[in-house]
């Protein structure tokens, strides 16, 4: 699990992005550091509808598709991801005997997605993680555009 913090929440809307906070880099413990594993992972996650191949290639390749018409196939498979990803993570921390309980994941859950009323390519994903700690946090993954 990475130390330093190379993800920024914003307080407001709970949405990640990608930076250095204006102090430096900061150390992460606890749930923040869950929160950026969840991050990386699923935005490096693969989609798993075989069916579907222009649905199963990786989170971002997502991004600018026409979904206005098949938005809940989206989160559909959106909602995979996540749990890919939970799986992944969860599978990962077996090999680690020293895990706190704040540095370990207990779940993964995709609480919403939300589409842009405005540019129905655009989204914006809800997840909140627990841990072993009894803690629990939401944050937003924003659709990124080039």
């Amino acid at each position: 699990m990475s130390d330093i913090s190379s993800i920024l929440i914003d307080n407001n809307t709970g949405l990640v992005s990608f930076g250095w906070p204006k102090s430096g880099p900061i150390k992460l413990e606890g749930i923040f550091s869950l929160v950026q594993l969840a991050v990386f992972t699923i935005l490096r996650t693969a989609g798993m509808d075989s069916f579907r191949d222009d649905y199963g290639t990786t989170f971002w390749s997502m991004v600018g598709k026409s979904v206005a018409n098949d938005f809940p196939n989206l989160k559909a498979d959106i909602s995979i991801i996540i749990k890919t990803a939970e799986k992944e993570i969860l599978t990962e921390q077996k090999a680690y005997n020293n895990l706190r309980a704040d540095d370990t994941l207990t779940s993964l859950t995709l609480l919403r997605v939300d589409q842009d009323v405005s540019d129905i390519t655009r989204f914006n994903i809800y997840v909140n993680l627990s841990n072993a700690a009894g803690n629990a946090l939401t944050f937003g993954i924003p659709t990124v555009r080039s």
